[in-house]
């Protein structure tokens, strides 16, 4: 089964049937009414774009069974506030939060083996990046305060945090 619903812009939300195991590229893009999705368990990865640009979403629960989040996937969602990552993730892509100005804090799994370039590029108001102290790929420090260059991105970030790449 395959759901294509790119540009739908009076769509307000949408329980995704149980038997996804993929949102495909693009796959919610542009629909900019959607303020609630709900994520079955049965989804393991979310392919690139799949909500971006969905300007009225404010916050998503990332179910524990998917390990990949592509790139972009929601880029320029100007209200989102809340993404709940779950404990699967092993891959977050590319500017997946690119443009999402009201997101303050992140929590990073400890499944987490590979962030993307410039994932929090244009986060205005990101003020912490906390890492799951299991993860054995990525480390925060919060004690410190200083100026990051973070993931290779050509964003200059300052905050209340450290990121280490191990």
């Amino acid at each position: 089964m395959c759901i294509f619903l790119e540009g739908c812009e009076s769509l307000e939300s949408i329980r995704i049937p149980t038997n996804i195991q993929t949102l495909n590229k693009r796959v919610f893009n542009g629909c900019s009414s959607l303020k609630e999705v709900a994520i079955p368990s049965s989804v393991t990865m979310i392919d690139n774009e799949a909500f971006s640009n969905c300007t009225n979403l404010t916050s998503i629960n990332i179910p524990n069974n998917v390990e990949t989040i592509g790139d972009n996937v929601f880029s320029n969602c100007i209200q989102l506030s809340n993404v709940k990552l779950g404990n699967s993730i092993k891959k977050i892509g590319n500017y997946i939060l690119e443009g999402c100005n009201k997101m303050e804090n992140i929590w990073i799994p400890s499944s987490v083996e590979l962030i993307g370039d410039k994932t929090f590029s244009g986060m205005n108001n990101l003020k912490t990046i906390n890492v799951d102290e299991m993860n054995h790929n990525y480390k925060s420090d919060i004690s410190k305060r200083i100026d990051l260059f973070l993931f290779n991105s050509f964003f200059f970030f300052s905050a209340f945090f450290v990121i280490i790449i191990i």
